[in-house]
């Protein structure tokens, strides 16, 4: 691969999208990423060499996936289960979770959308892969939620044992940060979502005035928000 500007995603409908918003994924034989859901956005894999097998669950499944948030990771919400071989006594409800199995091939594009559970292994000698994440209208929302979350989840595992605090860091999480910082991060995701919401009510009404029809003038009151989406997690 020559540089970033080589890997383009304009095929695909995202214009001017490369390298610089990819990553590249390097994987031998019986690699593989535990069984999760990502809470931002949308994911575009391209296979460049070698075969990956992905599990693939849909959101809808979660109460059968047993989703946890120990170890933590940014962004990413765990299984409690092996998806490969399962322990059904510990956890039966995984039974009624719908599968879907997909070889990628080199040269082929995988669209895996929006908080769909994914389990990926190498089953070649060599893979390599480029993936780019997909930045969303819902990816405001999950920003709180995600800060909320890392706040609570520090204050739990440092109050059960503040001499080893990354005992609940997942290893590829190198970020350990204090409170005082997780709540900055919570107050400006919240400060993020709440301007977004501001400006996206004022385009809405500029395009209604647009198109001619009557608007009532009203000041934008704050409170008029869509409720965040709550789900149960294992700490």
């Amino acid at each position: 691969m020559g540089n970033t500007e080589d890997v383009m995603w304009s095929d695909f409908g995202f214009p001017g999208r490369n390298g610089r918003e990819s990553t590249l994924w390097i994987g031998s034989m019986g690699a593989h990423t535990p069984c999760h859901l990502d809470s931002y956005g949308c994911n575009l894999v391209f296979q460049v060499q070698g075969r990956k097998r992905w599990h693939l669950f849909p959101p809808e499944d979660t109460p059968f996936l047993y989703p946890t948030r120990i170890p933590y990771e940014e962004s990413s919400v765990f299984s409690k289960v092996n998806v490969v071989n399962p322990d059904l006594k510990r956890f039966p409800q995984f039974q009624k979770a719908r599968r879907h199995m997909v070889t990628l091939n080199p040269g082929q594009v995988l669209f895996v959308p929006r908080h769909w559970w994914h389990y990926v292994e190498s089953i070649d000698p060599v893979t390599v892969s480029i993936n780019s994440w997909i930045e969303l209208e819902e990816d405001h929302q999950a920003r709180v939620e995600e800060a909320i979350t890392r706040t609570l989840v520090c204050a739990l595992k440092t109050a059960e044992d503040p001499h080893n605090t990354r005992a609940w860091l997942n290893p590829t999480e190198v970020e350990e940060t204090s409170h005082e910082v997780n709540c900055r991060y919570l107050n400006g995701a919240v400060s993020a979502f709440f301007d977004h919401f501001r400006t996206s009510r004022v385009i809405e009404m500029q395009a209604l005035t647009t198109n001619g029809e009557y608007v009532k003038k009203k000041e934008l009151n704050v409170h008029n928000h869509g409720e965040v989406g709550q789900t149960e997690y294992d700490f």
